[in-house]
């Protein structure tokens, strides 16, 4: 933990009432430039949530009982108790120069990468992290430690690339597949649009097979293949459903047939940020991700916000989410 004292931040609700903690704004750091990429942009979403900023890194060197200090005869700034230290005063010296009124706390915890920012990620308000470099040997093989974190923390989780090229469009871009399931990611897209003064750009991909849906004919309802006419009908329904609360959040929709994983990935590409759900699922939630999540997570080059569900699968509300797609955004 730095020694330094934090700067106080603009005051937010919880200001109010001293004896209920603020969430912060997590970032995973562990030296590498990737991280550091992604602590600026956690500090810059901690400064738009009137949040305070956590720097976390995972001192793995405990685990393997080895010895911490400096060896015999090295400087005394020499062992991986002070290389940790380093990587952590780094980050925190950088993001303080750049956001001089964010309140700033950075922390070494002894144990390993994953379950430390799990740990992390319970009393977060969201999580951040690279997209590779969190690994102790630098680059990370997607699916691993940002995967296992996206799928098993309980608040939003946002991946952030190295060198994510200028958005172009403004817009956050938001995976959806008309389910309950779909609402909390839907719901955090028009939160950070919100923020930001940006419009939503809601993305259903539609149509994996001749999957039947019901509709009335004559008073009786028939088996028919989808068209493009229900996959319209069943998003306007869906976002007919979204709270008045963000009216004033411009919201723009493409219905498209085909893999959602390709179209998502097009979509993604000129995003201030894309965000998708988890899908939720019961029991099995938070061993995998999707396998949209997972393609997006490795072509997209935008920050990307893995949002929990919150919505067990299995439990859909009934009437709602007519299933038009085999493989659905999660």
């Amino acid at each position: 933990m730095s020694d330094n004292a934090d700067v106080e931040a603009t005051p937010t609700p919880e200001a109010a009432n001293p004896t209920t903690p603020t969430p912060p704004v997590v970032a995973g750091i562990d030296g590498s430039p990737q991280a550091l990429v992604a602590a600026d942009w956690a500090a810059a979403e901690a400064e738009l949530r009137q949040r305070p900023l956590r720097l976390v890194h995972a001192f793995e060197w405990p685990e393997f009982n080895v010895r911490l200090g400096p060896p015999p005869g090295a400087p005394a700034a020499a062992g991986f108790q002070n290389m940790a230290q380093a990587i952590v005063d780094e980050a925190e010296a950088r993001v303080r120069a750049a956001h001089p009124n964010l309140t700033v706390t950075a922390d070494c915890v002894a144990g390993f990468r994953r379950p430390v920012l799990v740990a992390a990620a319970r009393e977060a308000d969201l999580m951040v992290v690279g997209s590779r470099g969190l690994g102790t040997v630098g680059a990370l093989v997607i699916g691993s430690t940002t995967a296992e974190l996206a799928a098993r923390a309980v608040c939003p989780v946002v991946i952030v690339p190295e060198k994510a090229p200028e958005p172009t469009a403004g817009d956050i871009v938001v995976g959806v597949d008309t389910s309950p399931q779909s609402r909390p990611a839907l719901q955090f897209a028009l939160d950070e649009a919100r923020r930001r003064g940006a419009s939503v750009r809601v993305v259903y991909a539609w149509g994996g097979g001749r999957i039947p849906v019901l509709r009335s004919v004559r008073g009786r309802t028939e088996d028919h293949e989808p068209t493009q006419q229900d996959a319209e009908r069943c998003l306007s329904e869906f976002l007919a459903q979204t709270p008045e609360d963000y009216s004033d959040v411009p919201v723009t929709s493409v219905v498209e047939r085909g893999d959602p994983r390709r179209i998502l990935v097009a979509q993604g590409g000129d995003a201030l940020l894309v965000a998708i759900g988890t899908r939720g699922r019961g029991s099995l939630r938070g061993l995998l991700l999707g396998s949209v999540s997972q393609s997006v997570i490795h072509h997209v080059r935008s920050p990307i916000a893995v949002v929990p569900s919150g919505t067990p699968q299995g439990e859909d509300s009934e009437g709602e989410g007519e299933d038009l797609e085999g493989d659905r955004p999660g």
